[in-house]
């Protein structure tokens, strides 16, 4: 075997046996002497070619559970090339390592952030006349303060001592992928010495994540040497393939953000910062975990931006990340958005709002495309909502990203149909046939249980959307158990998952495991589904953490929403949500010029929702959609609410005046006649007005306008 063989199938052994025993390592600390030990005999059989003995070591290497802190230095002596060749390696090794990325950050050290400790080493680590006293400053900057270190080393890059100028590229090197976030925003330095030098630096440490501030410098530089170092580190990292202009490097760089790249995301290596240039200072801000890879993805968009403000990508790019921005925010539990860290969070991303509507609809349609194609339902809803503030009227065809959302995932569908309803464009459009009945589900959506799915199989994927979708929960598909983990962590309101125990691309009890560890996710009910043979060898394996086990062909979708049924997110909260949106999208079409017509099947829904238990809120805005829509079919209805002494006034009223609408100039039959006429003399003056103004409304005979003058003559 050669040694680039033995070396692949090393780099394997070590990311599967790392990946099944991580979260199972984290409970008593072995010595970290032990580890390395372990580690370094693994990796001398490695070399010798005895790859079996060296996976028997990093067992026993397991077996001594080793520490977080333990396993995360064991991470970073790792080269990071050897994740990207696992990556580019596809199959299970790219999926575990992705798997084994993701769970890096649970080790990950806080660095500090102590200026007069940091420039004590940097003045070592550059001005020390002894290499031994410089390279311990090096490695106490590193394990101490990463990151926190550039904003005093860099200048030395510009020092006109040549020494101090080689020292600092020497230690910013060594800092590695801690160096590379601000040292890339760094290449914006007015000092051409300055540039070249960081440029030499990213060069060596061959990061992805520099790729869009080295192609800026590589065309802005006024410098040539700067340039010409940019240019070389450019095209080291582009390996090879054309290297595009700063604006697409930058978007790109945003996209690998966003999908939370392990080439570009790289938590176990640094904290949640982010950083700036700004008038000649390099300046630091922490963000929130969870928003990190969206707040990077967005600094992207906005350098993209500013090589290129016409670019309508990145501009399409930056409002999806709005939207995605915000609906991480609201998928916090209600504990959090209630904290004052939440609230300020919250006032401030609102604003996110006013910024992608002012950027008009083809922006908001451009986001609403990236949603979809991400499978992305919190962007996909969020340009969905925004889109009718900023419509312009023009025509609907079938390429719009307006009709794809129709097809979309049932929580966008329903979103689609509102929009569609809002614009209520006055001309058919494809697709517009779907918008009523999608509406009157919507309008009567009684719950609105989340459900995940991880299922590789896209023929048992598809069979069970299906049964969710007609047993009326919001199902979402991934086909990895990577993906799945990926999805569950990120929108955070799932009511509940479904696992196959049979996952190929990893073990689908270490998911379970980081799931329930995860606090976002641990009240979350998690379902295996398998076939008979593999749900008796996973109930062996999982003995904790799993609710239920069922068969995934056919699925009963009662047993899952029975398991949705104990989730502490509020599904009901999210259906009135729904259900009050259509209501009011309905209320407000215009009858006369709307090219929706199929009023039938939203009329018995808004019927339903008037008889419901739903909050007066929704009954109102659904007695308000009657009087715009209603027919001969939900009189019966209407009067029955506005007879009920129970219901509030408000509802009363609404019901009047739903009948009044209704029947304006057309005759007033006996029930509805009976109901307003007694109505005409209720102790609630707000009832007693509307009764009289839906008679008003309808063409009375002769003899029913004389029963009301007899009936309530004043004087």
């Amino acid at each position: 075997m050669n040694i680039g063989a033995r070396k692949a199938v090393l780099y394997s052994v070590v990311i599967a046996i790392l990946a099944g025993g991580f979260l199972a390592a984290l409970s008593s600390p072995a010595r970290a002497q032990d580890v390395e030990s372990l580690f370094a005999q693994a990796k001398d059989l490695w070399e010798r070619g005895r790859t079996q003995e060296a996976a028997n070591v990093l067992k026993q290497l397991l077996a001594q559970d080793p520490s977080q802190e333990a396993v995360y230095n064991l991470l970073r002596k790792v080269e990071y090339q050897m994740f990207l060749d696992l990556l580019t390696a596809g199959g299970d090794s790219e999926l575990v390592a992705k798997r084994l990325l993701e769970l890096g950050h649970l080790g990950e050290q806080e660095r500090a952030k102590d200026e007069e400790a940091i420039k004590g080493l940097v003045q070592q680590a550059v001005k020390g006349e002894d290499y031994g006293e410089r390279q311990s400053a090096v490695k106490q900057l590193i394990a101490r303060h990463g990151e926190y270190s550039v904003p005093y080393l860099y200048h030395y890059l510009g020092s006109s001592d040549r020494e101090e100028r080689v020292n600092a590229i020497l230690a910013l090197s060594e800092l590695g992928g801690d160096a590379v976030l601000p040292l890339t925003e760094v290449l914006k330095s007015d000092d051409y010495q300055i540039q070249q030098n960081a440029a030499h630096v990213l060069n060596k440490i061959g990061d992805y994540r520099a790729i869009g501030g080295l192609a800026s410098l590589a065309a802005r530089a006024k410098n040539p040497a700067a340039a010409e170092a940019a240019g070389g580190a450019l095209a080291k990292i582009a390996g090879g393939t054309a290297v595009q202009s700063p604006a697409d490097a930058y978007l790109a760089l945003a996209a690998k953000y966003f999908m939370k790249d392990p080439a570009v995301i790289r938590n176990y290596l640094g904290t949640y910062t982010l950083w700036s240039f700004t008038d000649g200072k390099l300046v630091d801000r922490k963000v929130p975990a969870f928003l990190y890879h969206l707040d990077l993805a967005e600094e992207a968009c906005y350098d993209a931006l500013d090589e290129d403000p016409a670019h309508v990508a990145a501009r399409d790019m930056l409002a999806a990340l709005h939207h995605a921005q915000w609906a991480a925010v609201q998928s916090l539990t209600e504990e959090a958005k209630a904290s004052e860290e939440g609230l300020a969070l919250i006032d401030k991303l609102w604003n996110v709002y006013l910024l992608t509507v002012s950027q008009g609809p083809d922006t908001q349609l451009g986001a609403l495309g990236l949603g979809l194609l991400w499978g992305d339902e919190g962007i996909s809803i969020g340009a969905l909502g925004a889109l009718p503030k900023v419509w312009d009227g023009r025509p609907i065809d079938a390429a719009s990203n307006l009709v794809k959302a129709l097809d979309g995932p049932k929580t966008v569908r329903f979103a689609a149909a509102v929009a569609c309803l809002k614009l209520d464009p006055g001309a058919v459009f494809p697709g517009s046939e779907k918008v009523m009945m999608l509406a009157a589900q919507a309008a009567d959506c009684g719950s609105a249980r989340q459900v995940l799915l991880v299922e590789p199989d896209p023929l048992l994927r598809g069979k069970a959307l299906k049964v969710l979708d007609d047993a009326g929960m919001f199902a979402t598909a991934e086909a990895s158990a990577v993906e799945g983990f990926r999805r569950a962590k990120e929108i955070g309101t799932f009511d509940v998952i479904l696992i196959r125990a049979d996952l190929k691309d990893q073990l689908a009890l270490t998911i379970v495991k980081n799931l329930k560890e995860d606090f976002r996710t641990a009240s979350t009910p998690i379902l295996i589904v398998g076939t008979q043979a593999e749900l008796d060898q996973a109930k062996e394996l999982f003995a904790t953490g799993v609710q239920d086990f069922l068969l995934i062909d056919p699925l009963d979708a009662n047993r899952v929403k029975e398991a949705a049924s104990g989730s502490l997110r509020d599904d009901q909260k999210r259906a009135l949500d729904v259900s009050l949106a259509a209501c009011q999208a309905l209320a407000g079409i215009d009858k006369a010029k709307t090219a929706f017509t199929d009023w039938a099947v939203t009329e018995a829904a808004l019927a339903g929702v008037v008889k419901s238990g739903k909050p007066d809120e929704i009954r109102l805005a659904a007695l308000a959609a009657l009087r715009n829509l209603g027919g001969a079919a939900s009189l019966e209805t209407i009067v029955s609410a506005f007879k009920e002494s129970a219901n509030a006034a408000p509802v009363r009223v609404a019901a009047a005046l739903a009948l009044g609408g209704i029947l304006t100039g057309q005759p007033a039959p006996a029930g509805v006649f009976s109901a307003l006429l007694e109505g005409v003399g209720d102790e609630t003056r707000e009832v007693r007005k509307a009764a009289a103004e839906g008679l008003g409304e309808m063409k009375l005979t002769p003899e029913q306008q004389n029963e009301v003058l007899k009936k309530y003559r004043v004087m």
